[in-house]
């Protein structure tokens, strides 16, 4: 089913790249509601590059937040839900991302399963370190 209008929300590359954080996120979310972005369809916020650990979990081989989501996403993602927004990321098809952190490939299914335990509504794919 497609949506009746395209997602439209905030997105953190243009203006913070790599310096991404969890109270920058919520601080942006904030305005989106107070300046009424939100209430005219600018209802997500997608997390680009950058905010994923260097490595992935070595018992799972789940992608894990960086050091500057302290809560992680899942509780990141309760707390812009109780605001209603979504929360969006960013991935990358190749072995890595455009800044060399952990990619999907190979890891699908598993981050398929990460992101919707995250609550993630809205994925990004790139296609850096893809070989072709």
């Amino acid at each position: 089913m497609l949506a009746p209008i395209p997602p439209s929300g905030w997105s953190s590359w243009n203006a913070f790249h790599c310096t991404l954080n969890e109270t920058l996120v919520l601080r942006q979310a904030a305005l989106l509601v107070s300046t009424g972005l939100r209430d005219a369809g600018f209802n997500s916020m997608h997390l680009d590059d950058c905010v994923y650990a260097p490595s992935r979990d070595n018992a799972t081989g789940r992608l894990l937040p960086a050091h500057t989501f302290p809560s992680g996403f899942a509780a990141l993602s309760a707390q812009l839900g109780a605001i209603n927004i979504s929360l969006g990321m960013y991935s990358d098809m190749g072995f890595r991302t455009c800044q060399g952190l952990p990619g999907l490939l190979d890891f699908e299914e598993t981050d398929a399963a990460t992101f919707s335990a995250w609550g993630v509504r809205f994925l990004k794919n790139d296609g850096c370190f893809t070989g072709s």
